[in-house]
C-alpha cells in the first residue's frame, strides 16, 4: 500500500526537491490515503476532489494545507503515476489577501537588547538585517560571509535558488562576534548540539520566544515575521 510512496519519494528526491517538500508532500499523501482506506493508484478524480472538499470543510485547515495537498496530487499522478487526468480538474479555493504581520521599529530594538548572547543576537540580526528565512539562518557558512563585497551568498534557499543578499555592517559586526563567542569547528555559522550539523529550525524558533518574553512584548510574532518587518522597513526607506 505504500509503495507508491516510496517511488514518489525516489522521484522527489531525484528532481533534488527539498527535504520540507518532500515531508510535506508525503504526509500530504499518507493521509489522502489513510481517508481513503485504498491505495493511491486506485483513486480516481472523484476521491481525490472529494478529499480536498474535505480539507476545506474541516478546520483549522488553512490555505496552505490545500495548496501543498494540490501540489502533492498533481506530483503523484501528474509524474509518477502517469495518470495527470486523475488531478486535471483538481479544484482549491482561492487564497484570501492577508495583511501582512510586521513589527514595529521599537519593538525589533528591544528584542535584540533582550538578546543575552551574541549567537542569538546574530540569528535576529540575520533575518531582519538581510531578509533570511528560518532555513537560510540556519544553513549559514562562514565561507558565504563575503566582507568585502558587504553581501551573504544564500545557497539554500526556497526553491533551492540561491542568492545573494546585503550584509550591512551591524550585522557583520555581530556575525564576528557570535563567531568568536562559539569558536565553531565545522562550516555553521550557527553550530547544533549534534556535531557536524547545524542548528535546527526548533532551537531557532525557541530562542526567538524566549527574547520575546524578555523583552516584554504584548505579542509573540512568527520568526518569519522579522523577513516581513525587513522588507517592509527598506520599502518604507525608499
Amino acid at each position: 500500500m505504500y509503495a507508491i510512496l516510496d517511488r514518489v519519494e525516489q522521484d522527489l528526491i531525484d528532481l533534488g526537491r527539498s527535504i520540507h517538500t518532500r515531508e510535506g508532500y508525503l504526509g500530504a499523501l499518507r493521509r489522502l490515503q489513510r481517508w481513503h482506506g485504498t491505495p493511491l493508484d486506485e483513486l480516481g478524480p472523484e476521491e481525490v476532489q472529494a478529499y480536498m472538499r474535505h480539507l476545506v470543510r474541516t478546520k483549522p485547515n488553512s490555505h496552505a494545507t490545500h495548496t501543498m495537498f494540490a501540489a502533492a496530487a498533481r506530483f503523484c499522478y501528474g509524474h509518477t503515476l502517469k495518470r495527470p487526468e486523475t488531478v486535471f480538474g483538481l479544484k482549491r479555493p482561492r487564497s484570501k489577501l492577508k495583511i501582512p504581520v510586521v513589527m514595529t521599529a521599537n519593538e525589533v530594538r528591544r528584542c535584540l537588547a533582550a538578546a543575552t548572547c551574541h549567537r542569538d543576537r546574530a540569528i535576529i540580526m540575520c533575518a531582519y538585517g538581510a531578509g533570511l528565512r528560518n532555513s537560510e539562518v540556519r544553513h549559514l557558512r562562514a565561507s558565504d560571509i563575503d566582507a568585502a563585497c558587504g553581501v551573504l551568498r544564500v545557497h539554500n534557499g526556497k526553491g533551492r535558488k540561491e542568492r545573494v543578499v546585503m550584509l550591512a555592517a551591524p550585522l557583520l559586526a555581530e556575525l564576528r562576534d557570535a563567531w568568536r563567542e562559539q569558536r565553531p569547528e565545522g562550516p555553521w555559522v550557527f553550530p547544533g548540539m549534534r556535531p557536524g550539523m547545524p542548528i535546527c529550525a526548533r532551537q531557532v524558533r525557541r530562542i526567538w520566544e524566549q527574547v520575546q518574553k524578555r523583552a516584554g512584548l504584548r505579542r509573540l510574532y512568527r520568526f518569519h515575521c522579522l523577513r516581513g518587518t525587513f522588507a517592509t522597513d527598506l520599502l518604507d526607506g525608499g
